[in-house]
């Protein structure tokens, strides 16, 4: 195992997560070098980034190599210098516009020749890499800010947070397809919008977010009943996360027009986007409904306190079942594969089912046999449908008579022409 860090908020917490950490190590005989071992340290290296408390910012050891670096003299030596940059383009704003003319020398059949383009992209990547700003990691107790603009080729996101005032955490831009230049003016500045939250979703699941665009015909797209297939997708996808739409004027956009107004160039496209620390800071989970088919799935054991006649249940159950990674299905007749979700995914599919603004407010089976097509289940659908059905307002307002309201009605209409009938007699 190499390297590994054991932090917490407070000395006290830092502690105790070292010393559950050291009772792994001896538990799995796994020993520490005292030579690269630190503890205590209120900032440090961690995969070449310096981790302060104020954010993260380039290791200035590894600045002062690349400052120091010749001119190259061959493609290997610009593949090199290129893919140590490309390592903090997170802190290089107008990454890609300053790396294009470096990226000609490594197409195929291209003559070597330094000339002053190439110089001068060479001495503008260096001088941005020591000067770097510092980015800030996530803090999880504040709203996300995510500023988006789209161009005639290019998209640009930048993700914030704002603690008295706005700080980055990071800077992304984005080529347009072939496929997608040939979107509408509305459609590009959705697609930049769905860009943003596939990019930052690791950030953004599960806490409320803020997306500033500046077109407000989003919304209208949004709230319209007739719409295509893809912005369909797009809608259902908004609608898995806690997403507020405001409008932000163009001028007051400025970080994100710029990204996206950088040029689409054939060597541009070249400049891959890897964010090397993808990983969640914190998770909270809870125990699905299919835990125990899952677990005896991946694992072939069942839970010890279960009664004979439920292990008898779960082994019954389970030939329905695959697990296919991260992931439980259920197949059902006709050979029909759907995926099993969980509870905390229930409510927002009811809604993407019922009554968001794609669909209609169909009856309760009719909703059940619309996620059903969609491939998901859960063992509880049809009753779930039924009583999320009955608590929809719109339902209870506008909706038909049942079959019990229509026999109540009409036994109060006939009660009422009888005695009418009987006052006048008398």
């Amino acid at each position: 195992m190499d390297d590994f860090t054991v932090y917490g908020n407070t000395f006290e917490e830092a502690l105790k997560n070292l010393g559950k950490v050291l009772i792994k190590c001896k538990e799995t005989n796994l020993s520490l070098s005292h030579e690269k071992f630190f503890m205590m340290f209120t900032e440090g290296i961690v995969l070449g980034h310096h981790i302060l408390g104020d954010g993260i910012k380039v290791d200035r050891s590894k600045v002062e190599v690349i400052s120091k670096l010749p001119i190259p003299n061959c493609q290997k030596d610009v593949r090199s210098f290129l893919g140590f940059t490309r390592y903090y383009r997170r802190f290089i704003d107008n990454f890609t516009k300053i790396a294009s003319p470096l990226f000609k020398l490594l197409t195929k059949d291209y003559e070597f020749k330094w000339d002053p383009d190439f110089q001068s992209a060479f001495e503008t990547l260096k001088t941005r890499i020591s000067g770097a700003l510092i980015l800030r990691g996530p803090n999880w107790k504040l709203h996300f800010h995510i500023s988006t603009d789209a161009s005639d080729t290019t998209l640009g996101v930048v993700l914030g947070q704002n603690d008295l005032v706005p700080y980055a955490i990071y800077y992304n831009s984005k080529n347009l397809t072939p496929t997608e230049l040939n979107y509408i003016v509305t459609k590009k500045d959705f697609l930049v919008v769905v860009h943003a939250i596939n990019k930052f979703r690791h950030y953004i699941i599960g806490y409320e977010t803020f997306v500033h665009t500046n077109h407000s015909a989003i919304r209208f797209l949004m709230n319209k009943h007739v719409i295509n297939g893809r912005v369909t997708t797009w809608l259902l996808l908004l609608q898995e996360l806690n997403i507020t739409m405001l409008d932000r004027p163009g001028k007051q956009n400025t970080i994100a027009d710029f990204l996206s107004r950088i040029q689409n160039t054939k060597e541009a496209s070249l400049v891959e986007d890897k964010f090397p620390d993808k990983y969640l800071f914190a998770v909270t989970t809870k125990t699905p409904w299919y835990a125990d088919i899952g677990n005896y799935l991946v694992t072939g054991k069942l839970p010890p306190h279960l009664f004979p006649s439920e292990r008898r249940k779960i082994i019954q159950e389970s030939s329905k079942y695959s697990w296919i990674p991260n992931e439980l299905f259920k197949t059902g007749p006709y050979l029909v594969i759907r995926r099993c979700v969980r509870e905390d995914e229930m409510p927002d599919i009811l809604k993407a089912c019922h009554d968001e603004p794609c669909v209609r407010h169909f009856s309760d089976k009719r909703t059940a046999y619309k996620i059903l097509s969609l491939g998901y289940h859960w063992s509880s659908l049809f009753k779930d449908t039924k009583e999320y059905v009955k608590r929809c307002d719109s339902c209870q307002r506008v909706g038909n008579y049942t079959t019990i309201n229509k026999t109540s009605v009409c036994t109060g209409a006939l009660c009422a022409t009888l005695g009418n009938q009987l006052s006048t007699t008398n």
